[in-house]
């Protein structure tokens, strides 16, 4: 998988964003990193069991200088978010009601990998039809 991006501000992000979840799950839990393939996209989801955010403040945490740790700027999540909207993805954020949060990073994929995959998926989908 391949992505027009900057890496190493791709990978200071992803590295920021599990530094979050380590940090949210005090040492105590798991962080599960997973990757995958959607519409065009490289999806990265970092999923941890920590206590998850709570329903008051989520509206909050992609805002400037909005923190609720006591050594924090704020400033994690929103250039995170910012970082995925500059390369033309997106980040986002769910807490499920089993706990723990899941941050989804998309990045397009470059154009020749995303033309692959669409000529892959429509030649499995003719093979499939004959």
């Amino acid at each position: 998988m391949s992505v027009a991006a900057d890496g190493e501000l791709v990978r200071t992000t992803i590295l920021n964003l599990l530094l979050n979840a380590a940090q949210a799950m005090a040492g105590d839990g798991h962080i599960t990193v997973t990757t995958h393939r959607q519409e065009g996209m490289a999806v990265v989801q970092i999923r941890d069991t920590g206590p998850g955010i709570p329903d008051d403040i989520r509206g909050q945490i992609f805002e400037p200088f909005f923190t609720t740790k006591a050594r924090g700027g704020g400033l994690g999540l929103p250039i995170a978010r910012r970082t995925a909207e500059l390369h033309g993805g997106s980040l986002t954020l769910e807490c499920p009601a089993t706990g723990g949060t899941v941050v989804t990073m998309s990045l397009p994929l470059r154009p020749s990998a995303a033309a692959l995959e669409a000529s892959t998926a429509q030649a499995q989908h003719e093979s499939a039809r004959t």
